[in-house]
């Protein structure tokens, strides 16, 4: 079982995934569990299935009725070497981490999973009523909801709840009783014979906190030495657009968002307009991001941020091998992607060929999540949270292969934290 965490801390473009890919190749008689955010970077076409010459990696699948956790759960009792999603890895049993613990798995994290998340699958009088009515209470220690009601009759639309309370994975701020996370267990990580997570800015962000609350130490991992990228190259590359006056009059926040008005979303869309038609040849070049909620692809009360113009992209359509698909009329099928791409997007070069970014969006932690770490004595920092949300964003561009970009950022928050972190050396 880990004793500690270990940390490559390092910046985008360092070759962090190549070092430690050359690691694993490097020390073969291990066995490990490859963790990644995103299931492109893991698939055939991957690094991690291509570029090593003595470890073989394999995924979870869906075969006949089993589900993928239930085809990873096979995979580890047959002590091969894994690589899975956050996503998969967050739903793991206590048979899974058994297996793990076991069998001396070294796990290896691309990028920080979420451990600990806002708790909204009930409404505030839900949860009075179960307070007052003594279903649950609260530990003063760390805040953790146990369900002390009868279970016998239990309604239906409270099952839930106490299923959760029973896996001991609820919790409220000290603040508000009625202010709830849920965490998974802290087993998840520590179960493995050694736990190392690939990431940039760390110290002050949401992991590092919730580890520093259950009493996890944390050292740098020393066993590869990322190149050091000089951020004079990085300044080089950047072309930094500000805000307009008018967009510096609209709040990115996500509350700001919830009750903008439609004028708001049109300033939004004409910012990200104006900045695509002054620096990019077509919507190909061009990603953005705000909620998704206000995106062309959804509608929330009829609010939309649309830029015209700039909605989508066409990309051809491949097949199994990777090759183009040919239609009868012998032309190549196309496929349309959204200019939009999710804020919290990160580890992928799905979007490498981007020139031409457009940021709108305030970046904060979660409320829930910032106050019960911050009440328990552990506090997020929010600029290293905006700054590494903002970072990883804009490298999922072609900056990523050393070529130029243009970013223009709305918020006038963000744009001086990014532009702080880029004029510093």
């Amino acid at each position: 079982m880990a004793e500690y965490i270990e940390i490559v801390d390092s910046i985008m473009g360092s070759s962090k995934t190549n070092k430690i890919l050359e690691w694993i190749d490097n020390n073969p008689d291990e066995k490990y569990l490859y963790v990644s955010p995103l299931l492109s970077e893991i698939d055939k076409d991957s690094r991690l299935q291509n570029n090593l010459k003595y470890v073989t990696f394999e995924h979870p699948e869906v075969v006949d009725s089993e589900t993928k956790s239930d085809d990873l759960l096979l995979k580890l009792k047959n002590n091969a070497n894994i690589c899975c999603t956050h996503k998969l890895y967050l739903t793991m049993t206590k048979e899974h981490l058994t297996e793990i613990k076991a069998r001396g798995y070294c796990v290896l994290i691309d990028e920080e999973v979420g451990v600990v998340d806002a708790f909204n699958a009930y409404s505030v009088d839900d949860l009075v009523y179960l307070l007052k009515n003594k279903d649950i209470e609260v530990s003063p220690d760390d805040g953790m909801i146990s369900w002390i009601g009868d279970d016998v009759g239990l309604k239906n639309k409270y099952k839930y709840f106490n299923s959760l309370c029973n896996s001991k994975a609820v919790y409220a701020t000290k603040r508000k009783d009625t202010m709830m996370v849920t965490q998974l267990p802290i087993e998840l990580i520590t179960c493995a014979k050694r736990v190392i997570i690939l990431t940039y800015l760390f110290e002050g962000n949401v992991l590092d906190c919730f580890l520093k609350l259950k009493g996890i130490k944390t050292i740098p991992f020393t066993e590869i030495t990322p190149v050091v990228v000089p951020k004079q190259k990085i300044r080089g590359l950047v072309t930094l657009v500000p805000p307009s006056k008018a967009v510096k009059a609209v709040k990115m926040t996500v509350s700001g968002y919830n009750n903008c008005s439609q004028d708001d979303c049109k300033v939004v869309a004409t910012y990200i307009r104006n900045v695509c038609r002054k620096y990019a040849e077509s919507s190909y070049d061009v990603m953005y991001t705000f909620p998704k909620a206000l995106s062309e692809t959804t509608r929330k009360n009829g609010r939309r941020i649309k830029p015209s113009s700039f909605i989508e992209y066409k990309i051809p359509k491949l097949d199994e091998d990777g090759l183009p698909v040919i239609n009868a009329k012998g032309e190549a099928e196309l496929l349309s992607q959204p200019c939009w791409v999710y804020a919290s997007c990160r580890a992928t070069n799905q979007y490498s060929f981007k020139s031409v970014l457009v940021h709108c969006y305030d970046r904060y932690p979660n409320a829930a999540v910032e106050q019960y770490l911050a009440d328990y004595g552990f506090a997020i920092k929010r600029k290293v949270f905006a700054l590494s949300e903002i970072c990883q964003w804009v490298w999922r561009s072609q900056i990523r292969d050393g070529l130029p970009i243009v970013v223009a950022v709305g918020s006038p928050r963000m744009h001086d934290i990014f532009k702080e972190w880029l004029d510093k050396d």
